[in-house]
């Protein structure tokens, strides 16, 4: 039995979870997943600024009412994180290249690495920065884990499968000798790299408020978030207007920088909704 609450969870995967809800519980859940913490696991380990700068992925039900998911969106923000919203499958896929993955490949490198010996010399005992920076991870919350990963196989598999493919290509350009192949893999990893870096180092920009109509109609809220996400439009705050279900209600969305609110309203109108944008600053509620 569902009690009439708001109802979230902290999850690393999301599609099963999302499955299993019945149709009263599509209503008070929203999928949740914290992009924060460590290796380490305990009330110990515990810190007050936890969530601070955090990514905060939220998967609403399409039959969850506006105003619950206003209430977790800015529940969210309070903690200091980043809420984005994420349909259940495209986070699963995401979680398995950028989280998943990263805890395979450690525990396989610390493994292989723990057990070679050459000529009575241990290689673990050899292993400086790079090494322990690349499997920090390894052995985490074996039980907890062991679980992600059964739970997100199809998605991990898929993406294992893939860098395998990589890994085999980089080895087919060493044995042919292949410079620039060898090259061109370093130099695609670090502008990709470079790219990682900048985006967390961005200034801060001016505030920006968007107002948009949207009519009352089951999963629409859900949807117009989503698409915003998916975009890696960051939602800092939100209210919605509700007036009437025949004249739907007043979505208030607020995004930093103008090109960011310039994507965004032109998301929106693409969808059919066309949106009012002004500086936070000169808005007039």
């Amino acid at each position: 039995e569902v009690t009439p609450r708001l109802i979230t969870d902290l999850g690393s995967t999301k599609t099963q979870v999302m499955r299993l809800l019945d149709p009263e519980a599509r209503t008070r859940f929203i999928g949740g997943h914290p992009m924060c913490g460590g290796e380490t696991a305990g009330v110990r380990y515990a810190r007050a600024n936890l969530f601070e700068g955090a990514t905060y992925f939220l998967s609403p039900p399409a039959e969850l009412p506006g105003p619950l998911f206003e209430i977790m969106h800015g529940f969210v923000s309070r903690l200091g994180a980043r809420p984005i919203t994420i349909e259940p499958e495209t986070h699963d896929r995401i979680m398995a290249l950028i989280s998943h993955v990263p805890h395979v490949l450690a525990n396989v490198m610390m493994s292989e690495v723990g057990g070679f010996q050459h000529r009575g010399r241990r290689a673990l005992y050899c292993a400086g920065p790079s090494f322990r920076d690349l499997t920090r991870v390894a052995g985490a919350n074996p039980v907890m884990w062991g679980e992600i990963f059964l739970e997100n196989r199809e998605a991990l598999v898929d993406a294992l499968r893939a860098i395998a493919g990589d890994i085999q290509q980089f080895c087919d350009d060493l044995e042919r000798q292949d410079e620039s192949g060898v090259a061109e893999s370093i130099f695609t990893a670090a502008a990709y790299r470079q790219e990682l870096l900048q985006k967390g180092d961005r200034e801060p920009a001016a505030l920006y408020q968007i107002t948009v109509r949207i009519p009352d109609e089951p999963g629409l809220l859900s949807r117009v978030m989503t698409t915003l996400g998916n975009a890696d439009i960051n939602i800092e705050d939100l209210t919605l207007h509700h007036y009437s279900r025949k004249a739907g209600g007043d979505l208030v969305l607020y995004v930093t920088g103008e090109v960011t609110a310039a994507t965004a309203t032109g998301l929106l109108e693409t969808m059919g909704f066309p949106a009012v944008t002004v500086p936070a600053a000169q808005a007039v509620d």
